[in-house]
């Protein structure tokens, strides 16, 4: 199952981001524990996420906002020998990510509006005969309108001017994939050690910084140890998740809010 996900254009992009600075070769994949939890966190400056691993092999998350904490995730997760992550969830989706491509698909109900999102790709095809087409200054290529506004980017680290015709077909073959293969839609993410941090490295979900070993690994070179690396999900105790998801998120520009919302 792993290897019909993770494809050769997908395995080659992750390792052309890393190849600039070798950083495979200062971090190691970490297996993660079977008979007791482990628990991630990314702070978001305005909201943060907790995901709960928990040893029966479910897991759930909470996203911690101003106003209040609520449940936004949960599903089954295990691990296989390389250390690949696999979230089922019954919320989540993956990305449809086709290199230098995606679409941002997140949750499960707007998969269906990627049938559409194929037809428009499809269109633009068909009435444009140019073999490249530019990228416009805030990266997306394809835009729909309607209840779910599905669009094609362009991964915004890779800072591409053109894509290609070929490059396109390639979306549509991704998205016939995701939507014929069950498992396509699963998240994946491996956990890494770094000096002497663990965190997700996401494959087919998130943000693509959070899909960039290298970028992770400076954002972290950056950082004083006491720092929090904002964006990324980072293991932390049982006592910080407990405490993490007590409370809203607190207001760190407008602290006098914090008094109304109960985040002190």
């Amino acid at each position: 199952m792993i290897k019909r996900i993770m494809t050769p254009c997908l395995c080659a992009a992750i390792l052309a981001a890393c190849a600039r600075v070798d950083y495979r070769a200062r971090t190691s994949v970490v297996h993660l524990p079977t008979d007791r939890a482990s628990y991630f966190s990314a702070d978001c400056l305005t909201w943060s996420n907790y995901i709960e691993l928990k040893p029966d092999g479910t897991y759930s998350e909470v996203t911690r906002e101003h106003l209040g904490v609520r449940a936004t995730d949960e599903g089954t997760w295990s691990q296989n020998q390389e250390g690949i992550l696999t979230l089922v969830s019954t919320v989540m989706c993956a990305d449809v990510i086709a290199p230098p491509l995606e679409v941002s698909v997140v949750r499960s109900e707007r998969m269906a509006g990627l049938p559409k999102l194929k037809e428009v790709i499809q269109a633009f095809l068909s009435s444009n005969a140019a073999a490249q087409f530019e990228v416009p200054e805030y990266e997306t290529v394809i835009l729909t309108e309607g209840e779910y506004d599905l669009d094609v980017d362009v991964n915004y680290l890779l800072h591409r001017q053109f894509v290609s015709r070929a490059e396109l077909e390639q979306v549509i073959a991704a998205i016939d994939r995701y939507l014929s293969e069950p498992e396509q839609r699963n998240c994946q993410a491996v956990p890494m050690r770094y000096k002497d941090r663990v965190f997700l490295l996401w494959l087919n979900c998130d943000p693509p910084s959070s899909r960039s070993l290298t970028e992770i690994c400076r954002d972290i070179d950056k950082a004083k140890p006491e720092d929090t690396v904002i964006y990324y999900d980072f293991l932390i105790s049982e006592e910080e998740f407990k405490k993490g998801v007590k409370k809203p998120y607190p207001f760190k520009f407008y602290p006098e809010m914090n008094k109304i919302t109960g985040a002190e």
